[in-house]
């Protein structure tokens, strides 16, 4: 067995080996070819899940992981997740996406509509109202949130940002690269909230900020897809839900749809400093014009 992270081997070479050798019970072969055939749903399932789908026990699921030299399901799913994006460009995402679209405007509309209605109706599967109910709490008691998103997050970080302020509540993005995030970091100190948009990949910025987040004990909210494990104790609540086929171009609804709800229920929790606010800035930009 290797240690996370490091495994010399991949998955279906894992597998192909272990099949020829006979070292897989029957059971634990369905399971094996379920990781392989169903890549894409793997790192979004449970071990009850996959259970599940595979006529199996939750036990026989996690001894497949062990039996094909994994430390458990968790490093089988990352893995998965990791081999599926490594493999695809972003022109390939591209094209997956535009694949039976067709060409006539009303057709694509219509079945990227639809598609959007998939991805949050998938959404209230994954999403834990419990959870969202402590991302709430978190940010309503904070002095202040910042918001972190890199790249095509750093819209939504903003979006976030001004949602919150114009509800009364102090906040700041976080929305460099590099070297340039250092300096937004300092700004961060004990009593402020963090919620970070990270999707994919657990880019240096992401690492960083929570890291220095923890050290401050200052509460951090992951908002993504597939990192919740890679970023495993690096935050205290998690909301975790698919934007899509991860090989295809991802959809920003799902995220917009969170910092709304995050937005509205923190408003929802006070309302009167709420309004008070709101009738605020209304009575400011009356004064400008």
């Amino acid at each position: 067995m290797t240690a996370e992270g490091t495994n010399p081997h991949g998955l279906e070479e894992r597998i192909a080996a272990a099949v020829a050798d006979g070292s897989l019970a029957r059971r634990e072969r369905d399971v094996a070819r379920f990781f392989v055939e169903r890549a894409e749903d793997v790192p979004f399932m449970s071990a009850s899940q996959i259970a599940k789908a595979t006529g199996v026990g939750a036990a026989t699921v996690v001894r497949t992981a062990q039996a094909l030299g994994y430390s458990g399901l968790p490093e089988v799913k990352r893995e998965a997740q990791n081999a599926l994006y490594a493999r695809v460009r972003p022109t390939h995402r591209l094209a997956r996406s535009l694949e039976g679209l067709g060409s006539a405007p009303a057709a694509i509309l219509d079945r990227l509509l639809d598609f959007q209605i998939g991805i949050l109706s998938q959404a209230r599967e994954s999403l834990s109202s419990a959870e969202f109910g402590r991302a709430v709490e978190l940010l309503r008691t904070a002095d202040r949130v910042a918001v972190l998103g890199y790249g095509t997050q750093r819209f939504q970080a903003e979006l976030l940002t001004h949602s919150l302020r114009i509800g009364g509540h102090s906040s700041f993005a976080i929305v460099g690269r590099g070297v340039a995030v250092a300096e937004e970091l300092m700004e961060l100190r004990r009593g402020d909230a963090l919620v970070a948009l990270a999707y994919e990949k657990a880019q240096p910025e992401v690492r960083v900020a929570l890291d220095h987040a923890g050290t401050l004990r200052v509460p951090r909210v992951l908002v993504t897809d597939t990192l919740a494990l890679a970023l495993k104790n690096q935050y205290e609540v998690v909301l975790s839900a698919r934007r899509g086929d991860p090989t295809g171009i991802p959809t920003a609804v799902l995220t917009v749809a969170i910092v709304e709800a995050l937005h509205m229920a923190l408003a929802a929790a006070d309302r009167a400093s709420s309004i008070e606010a709101n009738e605020l800035l209304n009575a400011l930009r009356a004064e400008l014009h």
